[in-house]
């Protein structure tokens, strides 16, 4: 049986292409079974990357009329009940950030895996992309605590095995002797259950030149030093193969290393007003976000 020898009514066909991280294909059809097989064969090239690329799907096995593409994404709203204050608050420190003050963005990023690749990587050619291999070896995990310097892009990276209070609090002892004694502190972090240990307040509270700004729930954007996580990950952790952990952390020492050299902070130009409108615009096409 070939494609062309099955009959089709214009308007009979439907297909949804459904693009989140809960399908396990991104393709769901409502058509017949051995129609479904053999346009399966005419979307081999099609796979999920292609998917996620490009918005607009045309396919030639049929018409264009009888066929409708939707797309749909998961996403997680904000529910603090302190989203506008905390937000003016952070892109506030951004925008202006006080004198004689030290403002700084930390995160951690867990997990960060050791992974020996069973191949060399590929290297990126004239007729071909970058190849990695997909099978590896596992030969342990570390944390990596990151400090960005809002004011010139300096960073301050450390790496821990464990991601507990105690090694928290060592990280902040580290940046408070790096900091001059005569300038207060402002740091803008997540609401981590770390971050809010009791240990974590009482230390904090002996040293009032610490000012702690949280930011929202679900709102990791506001935190500049993600864009540097995804820096690091991308050009140095994702991309290496290690034989063992404390190879992984002189990779990653050496990134950060040459990253200071050439350091250049980043822009923040949205204002609050803007983010809000904007927030206003999506929850008013969005049925069952209003107030």
């Amino acid at each position: 049986m070939r494609l062309r020898d099955i009959p089709i009514e214009r308007g009979t066909l439907r297909a949804s292409f459904h693009r989140c991280a809960a399908c396990s294909s991104p393709f769901e059809f409502d058509y017949p079974a051995p129609l479904v097989q053999l346009a399966a064969r005419r979307t081999a090239c099609f796979n999920a990357r292609r998917l996620r690329d490009h918005r607009r799907v045309r396919c030639a096995w049929f018409p264009t009329k009888s066929l409708r593409y939707t797309s749909s994404a998961t996403s997680v709203g904000a529910n603090d009940p302190f989203l506008i204050e905390t937000l003016c608050d952070v892109v506030g420190l951004y925008l202006s950030s006080p004198d004689n003050a030290f403002t700084i963005c930390i995160h951690e990023k867990s997990q960060c895996e050791a992974l020996e690749r069973t191949q060399p990587m590929l290297l990126m050619g004239l007729s071909y992309v970058e190849g990695i291999a997909h099978d590896y070896k596992r030969h342990g995990t570390t944390t990596l605590f990151a400090a960005l310097n809002v004011i010139d892009g300096t960073m301050l990276a450390w790496c821990k095995p464990r991601h507990w209070h105690q090694e928290f609090v060592s990280f902040l002892r580290e940046i408070d002797k790096a900091v001059p004694g005569k300038l207060d502190i402002h740091c803008i972090i997540d609401n981590y259950a770390t971050h809010n240990y009791p240990k974590i307040k009482a230390w904090l509270a002996i040293r009032p030149r610490w000012h702690m700004h949280f930011i929202p729930t679900y709102s990791a954007w506001l935190n500049q030093v993600e864009r540097f996580l995804a820096l690091i990950t991308d050009k140095a952790i994702r991309r290496g193969s290690f034989s063992k952990v404390k190879q992984l952390v002189r990779e990653i020492d050496h990134f950060v290393s040459a990253y200071n050299t050439t350091r250049q902070p980043f822009r923040w130009t949205a204002t609050a007003d803007a983010i809000l409108e904007k927030l206003h615009r999506l929850c008013s096409r969005i049925t069952g976000t209003g107030p």
